[in-house]
């Protein structure tokens, strides 16, 4: 089968077109070593404060540097910031497209297509985790 972007199949005639097919799929990005990090932040600052809320004290934000007082000098990176989510992100969307892809070219050999012309693909964000891809574009016969 055919796969092309543009609307005609060069060479050939479009003998009949046969309408829209579609392909789409939901991923969601895997839990990383940020998530896990963030988690721990949350979890020393919990437990910073409990000595302060016993003792009836103002509790307010706790500054970073007393999250450090575990010994380890690590940077505090933004999630989205560090180059594994990055990465992550752009295996989870070559995954999703090429899911979506497939699918639609099976929707498309349902339909006895012979290519699948002006291909496009759509991306939603469902949640800061979860996305959706959607291939789609025009079955056609070639003559």
């Amino acid at each position: 089968m055919i796969i092309t972007n543009v609307d005609t199949v060069p060479g050939k005639k479009i003998s009949e077109i046969l309408g829209i097919v579609r392909g789409n799929v939901v991923g969601t990005k895997p839990v990383s070593e940020s998530f896990f990090s963030g988690l721990k932040e949350a979890m020393l600052s919990a437990v910073s404060l409990a000595p302060r809320i016993i003792t009836g004290e103002e509790v307010g934000l706790v500054p970073s540097e007393e999250l450090r007082h575990t010994g380890k000098e690590d940077e505090k990176q933004s999630p989205a910031a560090t180059p594994n989510e990055l990465e992550d992100y752009s295996c989870l969307l070559t995954r999703l497209r090429d899911t979506a892809l497939s699918r639609m070219v099976e929707n498309g050999q349902e339909r006895g297509a012979d290519a699948v012309v002006q291909v496009r693909f759509d991306v939603s964000v469902i949640s800061p985790r979860v996305l959706e891809v959607c291939a789609y574009g025009t079955a056609v016969k070639l003559g």
